[in-house]
C-alpha cells in the first residue's frame, strides 16, 4: 500500500516537472517562431521582385491575410486528463509577465476554438474564462515594448471570437455572453497598449524637459506596472547624473560667469537656469544692483523634485562656496562668517519661521531647510490642498500645494505667461508683470489637465498625446538637435533598431507613432523635400487636425507651434479674467492666496518690527494638523510672544530652500 502511494507521489511530481519543462520549452519555441517569422518577413521584403507589380501585389495581399489570421498552437486541450497539470504550471509561470500572459491568453483562445469544433461548450467556456484571467494581467502590465504585438493579437483574437460566436449562435451553446466579455476585454487591451506607449513617450520627454513635471506625472508608485517601475528607475538614475553635472557646471559659472558652459546638462530646465544665472552674474559683477538682487529670486533647488534633493545636499557645499566667495551677503560679512556653513546658520536664524527654530532646526544641515518646509506645510496646509489629496508626508507637498494655490489665485495674465508658482521668483515675476515692469515673451507651456484622473481610457490616451505636444514646444531647437535627435533617444521612445539607420524594414512603435521619423518603414513617403533619414517626429496632418478639434471641444485655444521643423498643436486654457488694481500688486500682495508654506499668518511683519527671543525660549509646537467638523484647517493660534526670525521667507510653492546668501 505504501509503495503504491509512493509511486503515485513520484508520478505526480514527475508530471509536474515534465509539464513545467514543457511550458518553458513552449515559450522558447513561440519566441523563436515569432523571431523566425519576422526575419522571414524582412527577407521577403528585401528580395528583388523579378515578376513585376503583379507578384508584389499578390505577396502583399497574402501577407495582409496572414497577419489578420489567428494561428496559435493550442497545445494540450481541456479534454486531456493531464490538462490540470499544464494549467497549474502556467498559473505558476505567468506571474506579472505581460508577454507570458499574452502567450497563454492566445493559447486559451486556440483551445476554445478546438473545443467548439469538437462540440464541447462547457470546456470552451472554461478556457475562455481562463483567457480573461490572463487578459487581466496583460491589460495591467502591458509594456511599450510589446505594444505592436498586443495590438495585432487583439485584432486577430476579436476576429476569431466573432467567428466562433457565429458558429455557436444556436440555443444549445448558450455561450454568447462569454464571447462578448472576451471581445470587450480585447478592445480594452488594445487601448491599454496605446495608452502605455503614450505615457512612455511623455515620460521620456519630460525627463529631458523638466524633472518637476516628470515627478508629478511619471514617478512610479507601489501599484504601478512593472515596466513603469523599471523605466522610472532608469530615468531617475539618469536625472541624478544630470543633476550632478548641473551643479558642477553651475558652480564653475559662479566662479567665472564669463566662461560659463551651460551645454551638456541633459535637461532643458537645467540649461535654461544656468544661462539665466550666468547672465545675471555678469551684470552683477559689472555693478548692476538689480541683477544682484535678481540672483536671489530663484534657487537651483527650485528645479528639483524630492527624489533629487539628495544630490543637492551632496553638492551644495561646492556650489555654496562658489557663491560665498564672490557674493557674500552683508549680514554674514557683518557677523564675520568665514564659511558658507556659518553664513547659512546666521541667515537661518534671521529668516527661518519661529516654528522651525522652536523645533530645534538651526540651519547647520541642508536637511533642516527641507524639514522646515515640511513642518510649515503641516501647520499651514489649506483645505484646498488637503482636498486635492496632497499628503503632508510627500516631500514635494509644499511645492505641489503652492502650485495649486497659485493656479487658483494668481491673475490670469500670470498663468497665461506660463508662471506656475513652482519657482520662488514666480511671485515677484507675477507682480512685475502686472505692474508693467517686465514682459514675458516666451516661457515653457504648462499643461493644465490631470490625465491620470480621467476614467475613460480613450480620453486618457488623447490627454497624454496633448500633454506630449505641449512638452515638445518647451525644447529649444539647439537642445533638440543635440539631445533628442539621436538614436539613443529613439531607443527610449520605442525604436526597434536604434543602432541601424532608417529604413530597416521594421515599422516599430517609435516610427508608427511618429510618421516623420522613418516613413519608408511604415508604408509612407518622405514629405517636405526630405532627402535622407531623419529623427524628427512630425505628426501627420490628420493627427494635427484631430488634436486641434480636441482643444476646441474643451473650450481651449489651439495654437500651432513650430519646433524642430515640426508643427505641434498646443492646447492653451482660457483662464477666467480676475479683476485686480495696481495697489494690490505692492509688497503685501500674495498670488498664492492665503497659503504660505513657510511662514504662519501672524509673522508677516518685516524683521525690523519684531523683537528677538532667544531660540531656547521659544515654545515648541508639535507638527500636526487638526481639522474642524467641516473638514477645514483652523488658523494657527497667535503666539504670545514672537520668537527669533523676522523677514518672511519667499512665498512660493517650491521646496524650503531659501537662498540665504542673497537675502
Amino acid at each position: 500500500m505504501k509503495e503504491g502511494k509512493r509511486f503515485l507521489l513520484f508520478f505526480v511530481v514527475g508530471m509536474l516537472l515534465f509539464s513545467l519543462a514543457f511550458v518553458v520549452a513552449q515559450d522558447e519555441t513561440i519566441i523563436g517562431t515569432d523571431n523566425g517569422a519576422q526575419i522571414q518577413e524582412q527577407a521577403s521584403e528585401q528580395t528583388p521582385n523579378s515578376d513585376g507589380d503583379t507578384t508584389a501585389e499578390i505577396q502583399e495581399e497574402t501577407q495582409t491575410k496572414t497577419e489578420s489570421e489567428f494561428n496559435k498552437d493550442p497545445g494540450m486541450t481541456p479534454d486531456s486528463p493531464f490538462y490540470f497539470i499544464d494549467d497549474f504550471a502556467e498559473k505558476i509561470s505567468v506571474g506579472d509577465d505581460p508577454e507570458k500572459a499574452l502567450d497563454y491568453k492566445e493559447e486559451k483562445i486556440a483551445e476554445a476554438q478546438v473545443m467548439i469544433d469538437e462540440g464541447k461548450p462547457t470546456e470552451a467556456r472554461q478556457v475562455l474564462e481562463k483567457a480573461l484571467n490572463y487578459g487581466d494581467i496583460l491589460e495591467k502590465e502591458v509594456s511599450p515594448e510589446i505594444k505592436e504585438r498586443a495590438l495585432k493579437s487583439s485584432e486577430q483574437i476579436i476576429n476569431v471570437l466573432e467567428d466562433m460566436k457565429e458558429q455557436t449562435s444556436t440555443e444549445e451553446w448558450d455561450i454568447e455572453a462569454t464571447f462578448e466579455n472576451n471581445i470587450e476585454q480585447e478592445q480594452s487591451i488594445a487601448v491599454a497598449a496605446e495608452l502605455v506607449a503614450k505615457i512612455n513617450e511623455l515620460c521620456v520627454t519630460l525627463a529631458k524637459l523638466d524633472p518637476l513635471q516628470y515627478s508629478d506625472v511619471c514617478k512610479s508608485r507601489d501599484d504601478s506596472p512593472r515596466w513603469m517601475k523599471e523605466k522610472d528607475e532608469k530615468l531617475t538614475g539618469e536625472q541624478e547624473e544630470q543633476a550632478e553635472i548641473f551643479f558642477d557646471k553651475l558652480s564653475q559659472c559662479m566662479e567665472n560667469a564669463r566662461e560659463c558652459d551651460c551645454k551638456g546638462m541633459g535637461v532643458q530646465s537645467f540649461e535654461n537656469f544656468c544661462v539665466e544665472k550666468s547672465s545675471l552674474a555678469i551684470e552683477c559683477e559689472e555693478g548692476n544692483p538689480e541683477a544682484c538682487r535678481s540672483m536671489d529670486e530663484a534657487d537651483p533647488s527650485d528645479l528639483l523634485p524630492g527624489y533629487l534633493l539628495n544630490v543637492f545636499y551632496e553638492l551644495k557645499n561646492k556650489y555654496s562656496q562658489s557663491k560665498f566667495e564672490k557674493f557674500m551677503p552683508p549680514e554674514c560679512e557683518k557677523a564675520g562668517a568665514d564659511s558658507p556653513q556659518e553664513c547659512n546658520k546666521i541667515m537661518f536664524e534671521l529668516n527661518a519661521p519661529k516654528e522651525c527654530i522652536a523645533a530645534g532646526l538651526d540651519g547647520s544641515s541642508p536637511e533642516h531647510e527641507r524639514e522646515c518646509g515640511s513642518l510649515m506645510f503641516k501647520l499651514n496646509a489649506p483645505k484646498e490642498c488637503i482636498n486635492a489629496k496632497i499628503s503632508p508626508e510627500d516631500p514635494d507637498a509644499p511645492r505641489k500645494c503652492g502650485k495649486l494655490m497659485f493656479k487658483m489665485n494668481a491673475p490670469s495674465q500670470c498663468l497665461e505667461a506660463g508662471l506656475t508658482g513652482e519657482r520662488r521668483d514666480d511671485e515677484k515675476r507675477c507682480k512685475d508683470l502686472m505692474q508693467g515692469k517686465i514682459e514675458i515673451r516666451e516661457t515653457k507651456k504648462g499643461f493644465d489637465r490631470d490625465c491620470s484622473s480621467i476614467q475613460d481610457t480613450n480620453e486618457k490616451v488623447k490627454c497624454y498625446e496633448q500633454f506630449y505636444n505641449n512638452a515638445q514646444v518647451g525644447f529649444s531647437d539647439e537642445f533638440r538637435e543635440r539631445e533628442l535627435n539621436t538614436r539613443e533617444f529613439a531607443a527610449k521612445m520605442g525604436a526597434a533598431n536604434p543602432e541601424r539607420p532608417c529604413p530597416d524594414n521594421v515599422c516599430d512603435q517609435f516610427e508608427s507613432s511618429h510618421p516623420g521619423a522613418c516613413p519608408e518603414d511604415c508604408d509612407g513617403e518622405r514629405r517636405f523635400g526630405e532627402t535622407g533619414p531623419s529623427m524628427e517626429v512630425c505628426q501627420s496632418s490628420a493627427q494635427i487636425e484631430n488634436l486641434k478639434q480636441e482643444c476646441l471641444s474643451r473650450g481651449e485655444q489651439a495654437n500651432i507651434e513650430n519646433k524642430g521643423g515640426c508643427p505641434w498643436i498646443v492646447c492653451v486654457a482660457r483662464y477666467q479674467e480676475r479683476e485686480y488694481n495696481q495697489e494690490q500688486f505692492q509688497q503685501e500682495y500674495n498670488p498664492y492666496g492665503d497659503f504660505n508654506p513657510y511662514v504662519s499668518e501672524e509673522r508677516q511683519e518685516p524683521y525690523e518690527q519684531q523683537p528677538i527671543m532667544p531660540p531656547g525660549e521659544a515654545p515648541v509646537i508639535e507638527p500636526e494638523i487638526t481639522t474642524t467638523e467641516s473638514g477645514s484647517i483652523p488658523e494657527s493660534p497667535a503666539p504670545s510672544e514672537p520668537s527669533s526670525g523676522g523677514e518672511s521667507a519667499p512665498m512660493t510653492g517650491g521646496a524650503i530652500f531659501w537662498d540665504y546668501y542673497f537675502k
